[in-house]
């Protein structure tokens, strides 16, 4: 069986999906370092096209309000 991709489906994972998947994966595991109680050497960071990735779809209205992450403060 054949299973055809749609033309925006195709550009869809290399231009937005694999740059988000790719910075929730690493946040996560910072995240998972944190909490065995070490510090993380070189924490993830968010790209440029990530952050403007995130406001957008944030901004688009299709994420329900109470699914929006707050940007979390560093700790002093």
């Amino acid at each position: 069986m054949l299973i055809g991709t749609p033309g925006a489906d195709l550009l869809r994972w290399p231009l937005v999906v694999g740059h988000l998947h790719d910075t929730v994966v690493e946040e996560a595991l910072d995240n998972l370092h944190r909490s065995s109680g070490d510090r993380v050497a070189w924490p993830a960071s968010r790209s440029c096209w990530v952050r403007l990735l995130h406001r957008l779809v944030l901004t688009s209205g299709n994420v329900p309000r109470r699914a929006r992450l707050r940007e979390r403060r560093a700790r002093r």
